[in-house]
């Protein structure tokens, strides 16, 4: 392949002959500068990364991401280990060279991260009888480097897996009766491994009278009452859904009551004192009772 014309490549030649700055591009020894890979930093294993090709003379300033902890370093390499045994994320290693190169080496640190709150993807919300496909990014395999994973399901009760789920990033599954129930995620890694939860709610297809946002929510949660709610009857009673009779109450999951109030057709709850993890909504509604899982992040 032809990069230049003739005239540019004369122009070129004459160029590097006669400006001395272009001269120094013309060399038999060519170096390059790299450092040692590494795949995985486990913790309360120490790894070494060396820079490769590094001539004398030449100095190094070495940075690391904060899940990582320098144990020694000089010029030529640096020997590192995990910060805490809690690490599940990407971390790097970075040498700033005295000639103004800088070599930057990209790692997982640690075993798989869970993927409870926001790494599982499909619905939470589904109806009985109905067939649900749940993921998880296969971009999150190839960067944690999975040796092996595999999904369940839980209690066999409530769902049942409709599809080989062995060493694939997807699953089906089936919805058999109404309740709460898990989609679980199981992932390996040299590392370790780690089991990451999806709760999810069963309805009899019916579909939901309030729906709760943001979810996940940080500080406020909001319980709008949706238009089609007013179809709903009383049970027992040909009375008309009113909302003055609705309450909800938060659970976490040990079971324990946390927040409870009455609803309007819309009503903000401050949730900002609440510790991150999974909750159970259950709005009231004339004997009736709706449930949703609530993510507090």
């Amino acid at each position: 392949m032809e990069y230049f014309t003739v005239d540019q490549g004369e122009r070129m030649r004459n160029a590097i002959s006669s400006l001395s700055h272009l001269q120094q591009t013309i060399s038999s020894n060519c170096i390059v500068y790299e450092l040692s890979p590494l795949d995985f930093l486990c913790f309360q294993n120490n790894e070494t990364i060396t820079i490769n090709n590094l001539e004398s003379g030449i100095t190094t300033s070495w940075l690391v991401s904060s899940n990582i902890t320098i144990l020694s370093s000089n010029d030529t390499s640096i020997t590192v280990s995990a910060s805490s045994s809690n690490s599940s994320r990407k971390g790097w290693v970075k040498a700033t060279l005295s000639n103004g190169i800088t070599l930057q080496e990209d790692f997982w640190v640690g075993k798989p991260e869970d993927l409870s709150f926001d790494g599982i993807q499909g619905n939470i919300f589904i109806s009985s009888n109905s067939t649900e496909q749940y993921y998880v990014p296969i971009e999150k395999i190839t960067e944690q480097g999975y040796t092996n994973y595999y999904w369940s399901v839980s209690p066999s009760s409530k769902l049942r897996i409709v599809r080989s789920h062995i060493n694939r990033n997807d699953v089906f599954v089936q919805a058999i009766d109404t309740g709460m129930a898990e989609v679980k995620f199981h992932a390996t890694n040299s590392c370790g491994s780690t089991t990451s939860t999806l709760y999810v709610t069963i309805s009899n297809g019916g579909g939901f009278f309030f729906r709760a946002y943001p979810n996940p929510a940080s500080t406020n949660l909001t319980i709008e009452q949706l238009k089609s709610s007013s179809k709903l009857k009383t049970k027992n009673s040909s009375k008309s859904f009113n909302t003055e009779f609705n309450s909800f109450n938060l659970y976490d999951f040990q079971s324990e009551l946390v927040l409870s109030g009455k609803l309007k057709e819309l009503t903000n709850i401050d949730v900002s004192a609440l510790e991150k993890g999974t909750y159970i909504l259950k709005i009231h509604i004339n004997g009736n009772i709706e449930t949703h899982q609530i993510i507090i992040k």
